[in-house]
C-alpha cells in the first residue's frame, strides 16, 4: 500500500520561500504570484523573522484597539466607555528594545490623543447639555492615504424628538420596546487633528453586510 505521504510527495509538494532575502525581494519589487494580495507577501516575510524578545504582560492604559493607519503611524483606539477615541502616534519597536515592561509601552506609544466627540442634541432626561454617543466599533474606516478616520456614534432618539412621521414609518419594523436610534458620521482629520466634522443622515435603519454598512 502506497503511503500518503511519500518521498515522490515531498519532491512534488512546493514548499514556501523561507529566505528572508528572497521574500524581501519579493515584497520590494512586487513579482508575488499573480493574484495573490500584497498583505500575503509582507506576511510571510515577517513569519520568517526569529523574535529577540517577548513580552506578554505589559503595562498599558484600558482601550479597545480599533487598527493601525495604513502607513503604520497611528494606533487607532476606543476608550472602554466607547464614548473618546485615542490616537497613539507610533514610534516604533526599535526605541523599546531596553525598556522593561512597566515602560514600554510608553516608549513606543510617546503620548495619547483623546478626542471627545459630542453630539450637541443633548438628552432630555438628564441635566448634561451635551450627549456622547457610543462608538461603534464595526464601522471605523482610515482612507488610505492614513488621513481621515471615519466612525460611527449612535444612541437612541429622545421620545420627545422622535416625528409622528419618523415612529409611523418604523413601527412594522421595530418592536415595541425598540427605540429609533440617531446615527452620527465624524471625520476626523489625523494629521491636523482639527476638530471633527459631523455628518447626520436621517433613515429608517442601517444593514451591515460583510465590512459594507448599507443605508436604508
Amino acid at each position: 500500500m502506497r503511503e500518503p505521504y511519500d518521498v515522490d510527495w515531498c519532491r512534488r509538494k512546493r514548499f514556501p520561500i523561507t529566505n528572508i532575502v528572497q521574500l524581501l525581494v519579493i515584497r520590494e519589487l512586487g513579482t508575488r504570484k499573480e493574484g495573490s494580495n500584497f498583505i500575503k507577501g509582507s506576511r510571510e516575510f515577517y513569519q520568517s523573522i526569529s523574535l529577540s524578545r517577548n513580552e506578554y504582560a505589559v503595562d498599558r492604559p484600558q482601550f479597545f484597539p480599533l487598527r493601525f493607519s495604513p502607513d503604520g503611524s497611528k494606533l487607532v483606539a476606543i476608550s472602554p466607555n466607547f464614548r473618546d477615541i485615542f490616537i497613539f502616534p507610533y514610534a516604533g519597536v526599535q526605541v523599546g528594545v531596553d525598556k522593561t515592561w512597566n515602560n514600554l509601552f510608553w516608549s513606543i506609544f510617546r503620548k495619547k490623543i483623546v478626542v471627545q466627540l459630542i453630539n450637541p442634541l443633548g438628552n432630555p432626561r438628564s441635566s448634561e447639555a451635551f450627549y456622547f454617543g457610543i462608538i461603534s466599533r464595526e464601522c471605523a474606516f482610515i482612507t488610505p492615504d492614513s488621513r481621515f478616520l471615519i466612525v460611527l456614534s449612535s444612541f437612541p432618539v429622545p421620545e420627545n424628538r422622535s416625528t409622528f412621521n419618523g415612529i409611523l414609518r418604523n413601527q412594522e419594523s421595530l418592536p415595541p420596546d425598540s427605540h429609533l436610534m440617531h446615527f452620527v458620521f465624524y471625520s476626523i482629520d489625523l494629521e491636523g487633528l482639527y476638530p471633527p466634522e459631523k455628518i447626520n443622515w436621517f433613515f429608517a435603519k442601517m444593514v451591515s453586510e460583510k465590512i459594507f454598512p448599507s443605508i436604508i
